[in-house]
């Protein structure tokens, strides 16, 4: 698999794209682009997780619930890579919807009232840093901030 790569100058970060549809087949697409980069750019094994997790969370819900499982639909993966960050934006042409404004997740008491999903934009705002919405020329647009830089303290890679 092959990593689109574009960058105006190497004084700009490098900048990466990915292209799908609105397929739940296309998840093993972002997987396996998603790794391919965490190679490239030497993330942590850390960040290579919030990485793939916030990705695959909102991929997925712009499947299921934009799109409402309809397929063939585009969706753009933009990665901005600089120094300890990677600014994410995904767009799409889904009906509007903007995931920071539903309510934060009420956790169950118990395993017998807990339901399945609902978890994926509590685990979006959980795992990055920032995270923006708009609606901008009919299109969603999401916009995640992940830090990649190491904690104070812990020298370790992984």
């Amino acid at each position: 698999m092959s990593v689109t790569a574009s960058s105006a100058s190497k004084a700009e970060p490098g900048t990466y794209t990915l292209a799908l549809t609105s397929n739940l087949a296309e998840l093993v697409k972002l997987s396996t682009w998603v790794e391919t980069l965490a190679g490239e750019l030497s993330l942590s094994g850390e960040a290579a997780f919030k990485l793939e997790l916030v990705l695959t969370e909102a991929v997925t819900n712009i499947i299921q619930h934009g799109y409402d499982d309809e397929t063939d639909c585009a969706i753009e993966i933009r990665l901005r890579h600089l120094v300890n960050t990677l600014h994410l934006e995904i767009s799409d042409t889904a009906k509007p919807f903007n995931p920071l404004h539903q309510p934060e997740v009420v956790f169950p008491r118990s395993l017998e009232e807990a339901g399945e999903g609902g978890l994926g934009i509590h685990l979006i705002r959980n795992y990055t840093d920032e995270c923006y919405y708009q609606r901008r020329e009919q299109r969603n647009v999401l916009t995640m901030v992940l830090s990649t830089a190491k904690p104070e303290g812990n020298p370790s890679n992984s």
